[in-house]
């Protein structure tokens, strides 16, 4: 029997569509330069193609060690190919090779996948602003009766007239976000907006509608993003609008002040929640891994099921 370490073989799905791969994986490769170095300088086999690929076969992924999303900018673009890969490739990727490691694992990556994640995060005691979710009844098929029909259900939900954030519940990078500044009178432009939003929709998608927090435009405003890799807060980023704008994504001019873990600046309370919330994480991973492992629960596969693939997470939207 040999001794020999098992070739670290790691693979980062990336979500173009195939044809653009070439020039896509180049981008990506440039900027992940640092960490697909120090990945190769520990010994690990790397390679990048998109999930969209031909080759991104089950077969093919179960000859991996560890699979990573990272790289999978855009996603959101490709909502279907996207859910096949989570609800389909990779639980038979990991029939055929049950020692292979998903990064971050299926379930839980599913459920992140939709903001309607907040209504369980807020369930579970986190300060989340007042959230709801509105799905567009299918019989309402003309934008007279689609926009009565979505004014009803703001009145109904929020009393107060005071701003409402609005976008799908599939989305990234701030992108399909808008502002309705008087729900309970939409103007022509917010009316444009939703009809443009539902049109553009990614299948499975609902519309989020969040309280505003106006405090994001105040001079000491902005929200922190801290990032966790493996249970360690490795760094912090401060995100501020730029004047005018309520969107702290850097596509809308947004200033992004990045800093090490233990920077001063990085306020405690904002420490305090994002290492309770990656506590909660890592229950919520074991969760969902014994829904969604697709191999037998026998005692032989338990350590699939002792949480140690949640590997990072980027907590966003986190108040000072």
């Amino acid at each position: 029997m040999s001794s020999a370490k098992e070739q670290v073989r790691v693979l980062l799905l990336t979500a173009n569509p195939a044809s653009e791969s070439a020039s896509w994986i180049k981008k990506i490769e440039d900027y992940s330069h640092d960490l697909l170095a120090a990945l190769r300088k520990v010994g690990a086999q790397t390679e990048l193609f998109s999930f969209q690929d031909t080759k991104a076969t089950p077969e093919a992924i179960s000859s991996y060690t560890h699979v990573l999303f990272l790289t999978c900018d855009k996603y959101n673009l490709h909502v279907s190919a996207f859910n096949h890969l989570l609800e389909e490739t990779l639980p038979t990727a990991c029939s055929l090779n049950p020692s292979l490691h998903i990064h971050n694992p299926v379930g839980l990556t599913l459920w992140n996948c939709n903001k309607t994640y907040l209504q369980d995060l807020r369930a579970a005691g986190f300060m989340v602003p007042e959230t709801t979710f509105y799905q567009p009844p299918a019989l309402l098929d003309t934008p007279t009766t689609f926009l009565a029909d979505f004014q009803s259900f703001l009145r109904m939900n929020f009393p107060s007239d005071a701003a409402l954030v609005l976008k799908p519940s599939i989305a990234a990078s701030g992108l399909s976000t808008h502002l309705l500044r008087t729900p309970h009178s939409l103007s022509d432009n917010d009316a444009a907006v939703l009809q443009s939003l539902c049109d553009g929709a990614p299948p499975g998608s609902s519309f989020m509608i969040q309280e505003f927090m106006s405090a994001i435009q105040s001079p000491s405003g902005g929200e922190w993003s801290l990032i966790y890799v493996a249970g360690q807060l490795t760094h912090a980023v401060l995100k501020e609008p730029r004047a005018g704008e309520f969107r702290i994504n850097s596509a809308f001019g947004g200033v992004w002040t990045p800093m090490e873990a233990n920077d001063e600046r990085v306020p405690q309370d904002a420490r305090h929640t994002a290492e309770k919330l990656w506590r909660w994480l890592l229950e919520k991973e074991r969760e969902e891994r014994v829904n969604h492992d697709p191999v037998d629960k026998s005692e032989m596969q338990q350590d699939m099921i002792k949480g140690d693939d949640l590997l990072y997470a980027r907590i966003d939207g986190v108040s000072q």
